[in-house]
């Protein structure tokens, strides 16, 4: 029975060592695949992904530049051996080369993992690595931030030791004339009030007039009376 092969590779935007680490690291793997993994990183280490789905070992090691594993799925024939699976890391313009290299693949097979690889580890990886990478600029800002920030902070701190003072709000002036000018109200008022006070009430001297001349009128008739009638 004649096994099959394939030869992949995309640039990843990391370091090679970077990416070295994170395969071989369960949370990592398991982040940058969406999926449960679980490897022994060292030599003969086990190793377990997408839910046991893909399991193996790992035969050989070159930090930072080369892993080989051995490699089956479920869907393996249970009388056909493990595939080999040699990851290759070299450093490139915009981060590693990742290189695939899949041998001794069950017959039929073949395409489905070629899919399997691009899908679910490549492309993975490719948006994994650019957004950690994102997150490590922004954390660490270049020169022309770092230079904007320090503008920025001795502005604010010229600000803090020129403050500018408030506007003074006009008030009363209150003075001599001021002064004067309540007294003359109050003078004024107390005048009002003694005039009138003193004023005469009309209006009771016309009445008192009247009862005057009614008594007047009364006793001149008294006095009438009682004088004696004059003989013819």
């Amino acid at each position: 029975m004649a096994n099959e092969s394939i030869l992949i590779s995309d640039v990843i935007p990391g370091a090679p060592m970077r990416i070295f680490n994170a395969w071989l690291d369960s949370i990592e793997h398991s982040a940058f695949t969406g999926s449960q993994a679980s490897i022994e990183p060292g030599l003969g280490g086990a190793h377990r992904a997408f839910d046991g789905y893909i399991q193996g070992r790992i035969l050989e090691l070159q930090d930072g530049s080369r892993i080989v594993q051995s490699w089956r799925t479920s869907e393996f024939p249970a009388d056909s051996p493990d595939s080999r699976l040699e990851i290759t890391l070299e450093p490139t313009l915009g981060g590693t080369l990742v290189t695939l290299l899949h041998t001794d693949i069950p017959t039929g097979q073949s395409d489905r993992y070629r899919s399997g690889w691009n899908e679910f580890y490549l492309s993975r990886m490719k948006a994994y690595f650019s957004e950690a990478a994102g997150k490590a600029e922004t954390k660490t800002p270049g020169p022309a931030q770092r230079a904007s920030t320090q503008r920025a902070s001795t502005q604010r701190a010229s600000t803090k030791r020129a403050p500018t003072k408030p506007a003074k709000r006009a008030t009363p002036k209150r003075g001599k004339a001021a002064a004067k000018a309540r007294r003359v109200a109050k003078t004024s008022k107390a005048s009002a009030r003694k005039t009138k006070k003193a004023a005469p009430k009309v209006g009771k001297k016309k009445i008192d007039r009247k009862k005057a001349g009614k008594k007047a009128g009364k006793k001149s008739s008294k006095r009438r009376a009682g004088r004696p009638k004059r003989r013819k």
